[in-house]
């Protein structure tokens, strides 16, 4: 009787761990997705020279913005 409770005991635990370890190969699936996902975007994020080059450009077309504000004014 001991031993078939133990065995009982044993198997619900081996139960146990294998939920487990599918909820982990499935949650290692969906991080392997996500760093294919974020490993994209980085190759396609703009570098940082571009990002400059991008503030320059907007600066350039602020301050025309300002001189047609002012002629308009005049």
């Amino acid at each position: 009787m001991y031993r078939l409770r133990k065995i009982g005991e044993l198997e619900e635990l081996c139960s146990l761990q294998e939920e487990e370890i599918r909820e982990c190969e499935e949650r290692l699936g969906e991080l392997e997705t996500r760093r294919k996902c974020l490993e994209t975007e980085w190759r396609s994020f703009p570098r940082e020279q571009n990002l400059k080059t991008a503030a320059r450009e907007l600066e350039r077309w602020e301050e025309a913005e300002d001189i047609i504000k002012f002629i308009i004014r005049c």
